[in-house]
This record gives C-alpha cells, sequence and structure tokens, in this order.
C-alpha cells in the first residue's frame, strides 16, 4: 500500500480504517478513485469497521457459461445491487447478509464527470466542516485549559497573600516581643539605678548627721518632731550635675551637665578637653562602683546615677 496515498487520503480528514479500505478497493490505483469509492460508499454503516479475514464469500458464484476474462462485475440476486469485485461483494455480504451473487458481463458504470465533480465538492464541503469542528474543539479545549490555568493562578495568588499575610503578622509579633522586652529591661535597669540612688543618699545623710552630732545616731525620734524626721527622709532634687574625669598623666576635665543630658555628652568631654584619649575607653565610679561603656550612652546622667556630682576615672583598654 502506497504510504504517500494514505497519509493523503487521512491528512484529508479521512480516518485510517476508511483510507486503508478505499485504498484496497480501488486497487490501489492512487487517490482519485480511493476518493470516489468513498463517497460512493460514506453512509455504509460498516464504514468504519475494519475488513474480516480473508475467506470465502458466503455461498457461491452462480455457475454460468461465461468466459472469466468477460466477467466485468458481480450482481447481488437477493437485491439487485452491482458490485464491482470479490471485496466488494464480500464487504455487501458482511454488511446484509446477502449470500447469492452472480457474475455479469456488465460492468458498473462509472462516475460521469458531473456526478465526480458534485461528490468532489461534496466532499470538500464535508472535509470543511470536520476542519471546522476540529477547529471547534480545539478552541472550546484551549478555553477549558485556560479557565483551569486562571483558576490554578488565582489559588496560587490566594496561598502567596496568605503566607506574606502570615510572615507580616509574624513579624508585627517579633517586633512586639522586642519591643517589650527592651521596655522591660530599660524599667528594671532603671529601678536598679533609682534604688543605687537612694541607698546613696542615705548613706551619705547618715554620715552626714552621724558627723554633725555623733550622739544622734542613738536618738529616736519623738512624735514631737514628725516634719523634722519627714524632711530628712525626703532627699533633695537636683538639676545639674558636676563631672569630674581624670586621667593619669593628664588633667582632669571638669563640667556640669543637666540631668537630662545623657553619658554620650560625658564621654564626648573625656575625648575634648584630654589628651591622649584612646578611640575606646570607659568611665568608671569607685563608689558606688560602676563602670560605663559607650553602650550606655543612651542613658541620662540621672539615671547613671552620676548626681549631684561625681568623679570618673578613665579607663583604657587592656
Amino acid at each position: 500500500m502506497p504510504e504517500g496515498d494514505l497519509e493523503m487520503l487521512i491528512s484529508m480528514g479521512f480516518g485510517k480504517v476508511r483510507a486503508e479500505k478505499a485504498l484496497k478497493r480501488t486497487g490501489h490505483k492512487g487517490v482519485e478513485p480511493a476518493m470516489e469509492w468513498l463517497l460512493a460508499h460514506q453512509d455504509d454503516p460498516d464504514i468504519d469497521t475494519p475488513d474480516p479475514a480473508p475467506s470465502e464469500v458466503a455461498g457461491s458464484a452462480e455457475a454460468t457459461d461465461i468466459n472469466p476474462a468477460q466477467v466485468q462485475s458481480l450482481v447481488c440476486e437477493d437485491c439487485g445491487k452491482r458490485l464491482r469485485n470479490e471485496d466488494e461483494a464480500t464487504m455487501h455480504a458482511a454488511r446484509t447478509g446477502h449470500s447469492n451473487f452472480a457474475q455479469s458481463t456488465e460492468a458498473k458504470k462509472p462516475l460521469t464527470a458531473e456526478e465526480k465533480a458534485a461528490q468532489l465538492e461534496k466532499l470538500k464541503e464535508i472535509r470543511e466542516r470536520k476542519k471546522k469542528q476540529k477547529l471547534e474543539d480545539e478552541k472550546r479545549e484551549a478555553l477549558e485549559k485556560e479557565k483551569i490555568r486562571r483558576s490554578q493562578g488565582k489559588d496560587l495568588g490566594k496561598l502567596k497573600l496568605e503566607h506574606q499575610q502570615r510572615e507580616m503578622e509574624k513579624a508585627a509579633l517579633e517586633r512586639k516581643r522586642e519591643k517589650e522586652e527592651a521596655r522591660v529591661a530599660q524599667a528594671r535597669i532603671k529601678a536598679e539605678i533609682e534604688k543605687d540612688k537612694a541607698e546613696r543618699r542615705a548613706k551619705a545623710e547618715a554620715a552626714k548627721r552621724a558627723r554633725e552630732n555623733p550622739g544622734a545616731a542613738q536618738v529616736v525620734t519623738t512624735p514631737k518632731e514628725p516634719e523634722k524626721a519627714k524632711a530628712a527622709a525626703t532627699p533633695k532634687e537636683y538639676t545639674t550635675c558636676r563631672v569630674q574625669i581624670r586621667m593619669q598623666g593628664a588633667p582632669p576635665a571638669t563640667s556640669t551637665f543637666q540631668a537630662t543630658d545623657t553619658l554620650e555628652a560625658v564621654f564626648e568631654l573625656a575625648r575634648t578637653k584630654i589628651q591622649g584619649v584612646p578611640p575606646h575607653f570607659s568611665l568608671v565610679m569607685s563608689r558606688p562602683h560602676r563602670e560605663y561603656t559607650i553602650a550606655d550612652a543612651y542613658m541620662s546622667v540621672k539615671e547613671a546615677g552620676l548626681m549631684p556630682s561625681a568623679a570618673l576615672m578613665l579607663k583604657k583598654p587592656l
């Protein structure tokens, strides 16, 4: 079977079974005879049924005195239909169940030019209709695929948006937690500073009273002096702080700061007023012992416990 003819018929819209059957029925004489056969048999109920295995046609042709060379066709005696050859007779028998055939010297009339043109035009219409149907099916399939793609895209976008929302909420909670931890730590530091200042004030007041009146330590405050005791217990509120910074081998630097000034200003005093200050250093207060580094620069001098005055020693790194 010429593969080119088969491919040509398939490309025109005919199924493979129909194309093979048409080429076989026409003796593989080309596309044109096969098309004519397909046009003539396109409405056969078994047009899409593969040929059965080779076998003898049911029944036998009626014996005649016709010379085999003169046989031009076969006639079905059950229905009168004229058939070109035994292949057509076999297909006719399989399709109809008829079993009585006779040989004939009369050939089956071929299609006239007008009939052939009409059949070809009809074939073109069928081919165009099938092509149009195929295009519509492909378009419909493409639309369905696009709908599925868009639906999946929307679902993916929704999942991505939900993930971003969760990440934002997680980051906000983390920032809130860090802020709360910083607030608690700062409050603890302030409480420790206030406690230390109160202890120092109490010690200073006790030492002062001991110096002024050595026997005052044993004197118990009587109910007659409540105002005096209250005044002694109330610390004085200072608004300025006098700080002196010393470094071995250099003159001291002294300045007055507001209670709200930060330790950064104190560090700046050391950098600008004392010669030979290294890039990194700390400030140490002896009583009570505290060491301030640049990490404490955000604290005010009041929070650092330097009020009302303090003497600091500049400590170089080891």
